[in-house]
């Protein structure tokens, strides 16, 4: 599988990564040990999870322990239950670092990111103080922020009933790009869109669906997109975008 380099980190990473959100939701051990190691034996080496994602770090942890090097591991703090802090409190992003490298099973991770916290709470600096000491300690190579985006918004036929959504979903009716009208094309074009985008080392696709997962690594072999797709994404956007939709996560 094609590798880019990460940032300034020095990693080179798989242009492909596994996301672990909705493994926080399975039952199955077993399905996700043969999930996880299969992409590593085709060539993905960056997993990313969250304290957040339930039970994914405590699988995570049991299923790759045995090949810590094998990989880049990331994981995100802030929101964190069972400990009677509030979100964002640097006691809790301590603690909460801690409970994740235990459930992971490891010393350290490769990055760790702050979990879309807002403006105001980065402008205080503790959250990140935070991170940093962890650098400092050996607990994290790296420090991040994570930002949630569109996620698979683009799979909503009707409106959403939440409200974070919804903004997504208003967005993407008035961008009406053809290739939504079809789920394959979409998921297509969508992930060779970002890897196609200046800056972008990888992909963090979250399923738990290993024919999901086998049917990216397809898409992700046709290259990147035509450049007149590419500039043709682009320029629907400039046409309808408003102030507001650029800077939101």
């Amino acid at each position: 599988m094609e590798q880019r380099l990460f940032g300034q980190t020095g990693m080179k990473v798989s242009a492909l990564g596994l996301g672990g959100a909705a493994f926080g939701m399975e039952q199955d051990f077993n399905k996700v040990d043969k999930m996880l190691n299969s992409a590593l034996d085709t060539g993905v080496n960056v997993i990313d999870t969250a304290e957040y994602y339930v039970q994914s770090e405590e699988f995570f942890g049991r299923a790759l322990a045995s090949r810590r090097d094998d990989f880049y591991l990331f994981t995100k703090c802030g929101y964190a239950a069972g400990f009677d802090y509030p979100d964002w409190d640097p006691v809790l992003l301590e603690k909460s670092i801690d409970r994740s490298l235990k459930r992971l099973n490891t010393e350290y991770v490769d990055v760790i990111h702050l979990h879309s916290c807002s403006e105001e709470v980065l402008r205080q600096g503790d959250v990140i103080e935070v991170l940093k000491r962890a650098n400092e300690q050996g607990k994290t190579r790296f420090i991040g922020y994570s930002g949630d985006t569109t996620d698979a918004l683009w799979r909503y036929d009707e409106l959403p009933t939440t409200a974070y959504p919804y903004v997504y979903w208003e967005r993407l009716r008035e961008l009406n790009y053809d290739f939504l009208e079809n789920m394959e094309e979409s998921i297509d074009i969508t992930l060779r869109f970002a890897l196609s985008t200046v800056g972008v080392a990888t992909a963090i696709v979250d399923t738990n669906n290993p024919d999901r997962w086998e049917k990216n690594a397809e898409f992700l072999k046709r290259g990147a997109l035509a450049q007149d797709v590419y500039k043709d994404i682009r320029a629907r956007w400039k046409e309808v975008e408003h102030e507001d939709w650029v800077g939101k996560t």
